[in-house]
């Protein structure tokens, strides 16, 4: 099974969206990363993954919540993602395979708990971390980005 991934930078060129869409509409698999499926000025979706670009985040953290689906072999309690997600409303045909939960407010020197980072909400934001559409799985995070820069070194 092929599997194109498309990294979380706006960045896809006219051809890139055509092909792209074509493959996916002839079975091939998809995983979007953070805005990948983005137009290059943000102003919508270059690639049918789904679901509508509604914005930034409003919080400069937040926390996923795996779904059931996902839950084997994976730790249910929520993992903080040091970058928040895109804001993104998915279509009613996919399958929401995480959920984000909003932090109460962005930590800053004028805003803070004694915790390094403010608890999140008991509420499931309206957009979600992880879906399925067809055959792409969008992950709303910028998963690369964050590895890159927090993930472990060797």
């Amino acid at each position: 099974m092929e599997v194109i991934v498309i990294p979380s930078k706006p960045n896809l060129t006219d051809e890139n969206i055509k092909i792209l869409n074509q493959f996916a509409a002839n079975g091939g698999k998809l995983l979007v990363l953070g805005e990948g499926a983005l137009k290059r000025n943000r102003s919508g979706l270059a690639l049918d993954v789904g679901d509508t670009f509604l914005g930034n985040a409003n919080y400069d953290v937040d926390y996923t919540f795996v779904t059931e689906t996902l839950s084997k072999n994976v730790v249910r309690s929520p993992f903080l993602n040091y970058q928040a997600a895109i804001k993104i409303k998915p279509d009613a045909d996919v399958a929401v395979l995480a959920s984000i939960r909003e932090p109460y407010f962005s930590r800053t020197k004028a805003h803070f708990t004694s915790h390094q980072n403010t608890p999140y909400r008991q509420e499931n934001a309206n957009h979600p971390a992880i879906y399925k559409h067809d055959n792409s799985i969008t992950v709303a995070h910028p998963l690369d980005k964050m590895y890159q820069k927090y993930g472990t070194f060797i």
